[in-house]
């Protein structure tokens, strides 16, 4: 899912559509993927907060988006990590 995919799915449906919450779950994914794993976790927050406030917290797709941002956050933190890991070797 392309970010200009996205954002036209969003001028089509609005913010809150069940269809741009699922996109923007794809596009962290992807995001996540190619490393880009602040966007990502920004991205899951997002969606998982729009899914929260309008499926409520007991609905199933809720339940599955807290584990894509918790695994998310932590690799984000082993990047960090690993970053500091490096700097402290090569300096």
């Amino acid at each position: 899912m392309s970010t200009e995919a996205l954002e036209k799915k969003r001028k089509i449906f609005g913010d809150d559509h069940g269809e741009v919450i699922s996109s923007m779950r794809s596009h962290a994914l992807m995001l996540r993927a190619q490393g880009k794993v602040d966007e990502a976790e920004e991205m899951q927050r997002e969606a998982g907060n729009r899914m929260r406030r309008i499926l409520s917290h007991e609905h199933p797709d809720t339940a599955t988006a807290t584990p894509d941002i918790s695994s998310t956050s932590v690799e984000q933190s082993k990047v960090e990590q690993e970053v500091e890991v490096k700097a402290e070797t090569y300096s």
